[in-house]
Formats: structure tokens, C-alpha cells, sequence
């Protein structure tokens, strides 16, 4: 039977899986991902009021055919409505604010007049005579409409593809910034393509709203000077760096704001535009100048290259000049030349962060080769004080007692021998010409065939080489070689075993090691590993090159040891 105290305890473990659930979800809204999430659902969400405002457009089918923009010159009154010529300029790309609101009107009384009526009479003027048409007011078919924005929205979902992939691909900074950008691109295609392909006019609402999110967007293009801040101006002064990334985004809130409240024509786009990509080209030259690296330098300037050629593709396409195709396939080729923009730059980027692990990977090299002489050379220094002591003993007893003399000698021997036998498996392997693994393999199966003679131990070696293993640098090969033979080292001193098996599997960007003995073997988890500082010590050179070491061992189950080393 169900207690009332169980039934409390679970409703309690019910609200406090809940509040930690909640808190969860609270953390990733505030989160980076969660705003870039918003800006690609925003960006969707756009492109569906696109389609929307195409679809309910209205469009006029007579017996001659249909009536559209490019019959501007011969339509002269729509409904007892004069037509002035200025309504089918595409865009309200004026510099003075009252020709921009007397086209806003004129639409705003096209797209009232054509959404409520079913049929209108038309006046058009052909050889200085005007005849007068019935006309239907049709919607468009959903085939009409992706006739004429399919294409631009394909090259629009590319960009949100392209920026999705640069935003999670490549975690830093610079590349965070261009995803916004290739956001930005996509939502000034999503709004520009219905405006540009419609046949005479949207409904209203939906006509404001595309032209609000067109000039926003196109605004957004001043985050390219943010990208070259980041990209490229490392070396400018920290506070100036600052300044012109405030600039850039209080800029953009102001002139989207005086626009939206028509304090600001749309023309002026262009030229605030201009100016941003006159500093982002400033910005990368002064970056390139200050940069001392070459190949750095040399990707700073076909980074600067880039936002200028899309400036004349922009400035190309809105001049008027039919050298890319008519409308509406125009504006399908002005959308294919502006993906030069972000793949230009993803291959930029990626360029750049395949240097920087380069260069990352050859200073951790080169810190481990100075790292490893350093070693080497003070256990150099520590066999010859060894050797020092003992002689030093063996002198004194040598008249009083022959036989201390001799084990003192006895130890010179043996502590020379074995120095200089470490040192010959250690150097071989630091050869540059054991950087392939026939070499590798080579030697660690004669350092285990010397080490197991002398304690007359069977070895067995397991070579596994995938064959497009990495070839092993410096700091795996230190890091293979310590592992080696202090589990080595190990086995034959502890463990009593008559067979020490070693396993060797090379992967693609991991190598495999483990050494197992048939010996006694010990508690793993008691305290008896307490005594291996060898082991520790590995355990330590694995943790700083992101590896990892494992030891199972039962008592009268011998010992494995394993270890996972990068080929860095």
C-alpha cells in the first residue's frame, strides 16, 4: 500500500528535477547559442513573410496579357487611379524624404485599392492613343512565386547553412562575428527578393515591414568592421578598438531607428554602407601593416579584398546596368556573386585556424624538446654525481676492506651500464630518423628484448599501424618511451612474471600502448599504488598532453597498464 509520506517524498524529487530543469533552460537562454538560434529563426520566419507577401500580391491578368512593372511607360491609370511614373521605381531609394513618402503613398493606395477589388479598369497608352482594358486581380500561383524568388532563397539558405557551420566549426571570436554577418546577408536577401520580383505591389503591411528588415539587414553589413577589429586588429590600441566596435552597433541602432520613424530616407543606405566598408578596407590594411607575421599578413589582405568586391557587386547591382540579366534573374546573379563574401572567408578562416594549431602544436614541440634536454641532461648530471660518490667510497675502503672497495666498484659498473643503456634506448627513439613507424616499432621491440634478456622474461610485441596513422612527433615519442619502460621497468622488478606481453595500436590521431605481465599483481585500488612514483610521474606527463593512463591488476592476475597518447 502507498504511503502519503511516499507519494510526498515523489512529488518533492517531481519539483526539485523541475526547478534544476528550469535553471538549465534559464543558463542556455542566456547563452550566445540561444541568441544565434533567435537570428536563424528570426531569419526563417522572415523568409515565410516573404513568400507570404508574394502570394497575396496582386496581380493584374487582361486579354493582352498581364500587367506588370516592366509596363510602367504604358499603364497611366489603374481604377480611375493616375498612375505616377515614380510608382514602379523597385526600390524607394530616394535622398529626400518627401519623394520617399510620396512613393509610400502612392503603394499604400495601389495595395488598397487591388486587394479589395476583383476587377479594374486600366488606361494604357499605346502610340500616343490610350485604350482602356479590363483587367482581373489575380493572386499569385505558389509556381509564380517560386519562379521568381526560388533561386535567391536557395542562395539565402546557403548562407544560414554557411553561418551555422562557421558558428559551431570554428569556436572563437572572429568567426562568431562573420555568422552574424552571413545572418545579416540572408535576411537583405529574404526581404529584398519579393520587393524586387513583385509585379505591381505588396499588401502594405507585409511592403513596410520587408523594406524595415531590408534596411536593418543592410546595416548589418557594418559588423564587418567589428569582424576586422577582431580579425585582424589585435595590434591596435585596446581603447581604440573599443571605440569602433561601440560605434559600429550604436550606428546601426541609430540610423535603423530614424529610418523606421522616417526621419531618414533609404537612399542614404548606400552611402552609410560606403563608408563601412571604407573603414572594414582601412582597418584590414592597417592590420595587415602591423602584422609581422607574413602568412597572416598575406590572409588579412584577401580578407580586405573581399568586402570590396562585394561592395561592387552591390554597387553594380543597384546602378542599373543589365550586364548581370534581366529582372528577375538579375537579382538571381547579384545573389550568386555575393556568395563570394562567405566563402571567401570561410576559407580565410579556416586558414587561419589551421595556422594557429600549427603554430601551437610546433611551440608545445619545441617546449618539449627543450623539456626533454633539459631532462636529459640533469640525469646526466645526477648519474655522474652517482658515479663521483661511489668512487669517492671505494677509495677510502679500498686499503681497510677489498671487498666493500669491490661492491663499490661493482656499483660504478652497473650505474654506468644501465645510464648508458637508458641512454641509448632514450636517444634512439629522439632520433628524427625514428619519426616513422617501422622505426618506432623497431626500437621499442629491442629495448624489450634487452630488458627481458638479462631477467631471462619472454617478450611479445603486438603492432597494430593503421595506415594513415599520424607520424609520431617529439613529445609522443618522449611520452611513449617513459611509459614503456617504467611499466617495463616495472614488471620485471615486481612483478615475478615469465611473460611480458606489449600491445601497440596506432590510430589516425591516437596511439595505443599497453604492457601486460602474467606476474603476481597487486590491488589497483588499495594502497599499494601509492609507492609508484614512476607511474605518477607519467600520469602527469599524460594529463599536460590531454592523454590518459589506466592500470588493472588483481592479486594473482598479473598487471596491464595502459596508456592513450595523441600523435601530436
Amino acid at each position: 500500500m502507498i504511503s502519503l509520506a511516499s507519494v510526498k517524498q515523489k512529488i518533492q524529487g517531481f519539483k526539485q528535477l523541475s526547478a534544476l530543469q528550469h535553471a538549465r533552460y534559464l543558463a542556455w537562454l542566456k547563452s550566445k547559442d540561444a541568441i544565434f538560434i533567435t537570428a536563424l529563426i528570426f531569419a526563417l520566419l522572415v523568409a515565410n513573410v516573404g513568400i507570404d507577401s508574394l502570394i497575396d500580391s496582386p496581380r493584374l491578368v487582361f486579354e493582352g496579357g498581364r500587367a506588370d512593372l516592366a509596363d510602367h511607360e504604358n499603364i497611366i491609370s489603374i481604377h480611375h487611379v493616375t498612375i505616377d511614373g515614380e510608382f514602379y521605381r523597385p526600390m524607394p531609394d530616394y535622398q529626400n524624404m518627401a519623394s520617399q513618402l510620396g512613393w509610400w503613398r502612392m503603394q499604400k493606395v495601389m495595395s488598397a485599392l487591388l486587394t479589395h477589388q476583383k476587377s479594374v479598369e486600366i488606361i494604357i497608352k499605346n502610340d500616343d492613343k490610350e485604350v482602356v482594358k479590363q483587367a482581373q486581380v489575380v493572386p499569385l500561383s505558389g509556381a509564380a512565386v517560386m519562379d521568381k524568388i526560388g533561386y535567391a532563397y536557395i542562395v539565402s539558405t546557403l548562407y544560414l547553412v554557411l553561418a551555422v557551420l562557421m558558428y559551431f566549426l570554428f569556436r572563437f571570436r572572429a568567426a562568431e562575428i562573420l555568422s552574424y554577418v552571413f545572418i545579416a546577408a540572408a535576411l537583405y536577401i529574404f526581404s529584398l527578393a519579393p520587393v524586387i520580383t513583385r509585379d505591381l505591389t505588396l499588401h502594405y503591411p507585409h511592403f513596410a515591414h520587408l523594406l524595415k528588415i531590408n534596411f536593418f539587414s543592410s546595416m548589418g553589413s557594418a559588423a564587418l568592421a567589428h569582424f576586422a577589429v577582431v580579425f585582424s586588429g589585435a595590434r591596435l590600441p585596446f581603447l581604440l578598438r573599443r571605440v569602433i566596435v561601440v560605434t559600429v552597433y550604436l550606428s546601426l541602432i541609430l540610423f535603423s531607428l530614424l529610418f523606421m520613424h522616417r526621419y531618414l530616407a533609404f537612399g542614404y543606405m548606400y552611402y552609410i554602407n560606403g563608408f563601412w566598408a571604407l573603414v572594414t578596407v582601412s582597418l584590414f590594411v592597417v592590420g595587415a601593416y602591423m602584422e609581422k607575421d607574413r602568412f597572416l599578413r598575406r590572409q588579412i589582405v584577401f580578407a580586405a579584398a573581399v568586402p570590396v568586391l562585394a561592395s561592387a557587386g552591390i554597387l553594380l547591382y543597384h546602378s542599373g546596368i543589365p550586364v548581370l540579366g534581366d529582372t528577375p534573374m538579375r537579382i538571381f546573379y547579384f545573389c550568386l556573386l555575393s556568395l563570394i563574401l562567405p566563402l571567401s572567408l570561410l576559407v580565410i578562416i579556416s586558414n587561419v585556424q589551421l595556422y594557429r594549431k600549427q603554430m601551437t602544436r610546433w611551440i608545445y614541440v619545441n617546449h618539449e624538446a627543450e623539456k626533454t634536454r633539459k631532462d636529459f641532461h640533469v640525469n646526466l648530471l645526477q648519474r655522474f654525481a652517482d658515479i663521483a660518490l661511489y668512487s669517492e667510497n671505494a677509495i677510502k675502503v679500498l686499503q681497510k676492506s677489498p671487498k666493500d672497495a669491490q661492491a663499490q666498484l661493482r656499483r660504478i659498473f652497473d650505474t654506468a651500464v644501465n645510464f648508458s643503456k637508458h641512454s641509448r634506448y632514450f636517444l634512439s627513439l629522439m632520433d628524427e630518423r625514428s619519426a616513422d613507424w617501422a622505426a618506432v616499432v623497431q626500437q621499442i621491440s629491442r629495448i624489450g628484448l634487452e630488458m627481458c634478456q638479462k631477467k631471462k622474461v619472454q617478450f611479445k610485441l603486438n603492432p597494430v599501424i593503421d595506415a594513415h596513422a599520424f607520424v609520431p612527433m617529439l613529445p609522443a615519442r618522449v611520452c611513449l618511451y617513459y611509459m614503456f619502460t617504467e611499466s617495463m621497468a616495472n614488471a620485471l622488478k615486481h612483478a615475478g612474471a615469465d611473460t611480458i606481453e606489449c600491445r601497440v595500436h596506432a590510430g589516425r590521431k591516437s596511439l595505443l600502448i599497453g604492457v601486460r605481465d602474467n606476474g603476481k599483481g597487486f590491488d589497483s585500488h588499495g594502497p599499494e599504488m601509492g609507492g609508484h612514483y614512476g607511474l605518477k610521474i607519467l600520469q602527469r606527463r599524460l594529463e599536460e598532453m590531454h592523454g590518459k593512463l589506466s592500470i588493472e591488476s588483481a592479486p594473482g592476475e598479473g598487471t596491464t597498464i595502459m596508456a592513450e597518447i595523441p600523435l601530436l
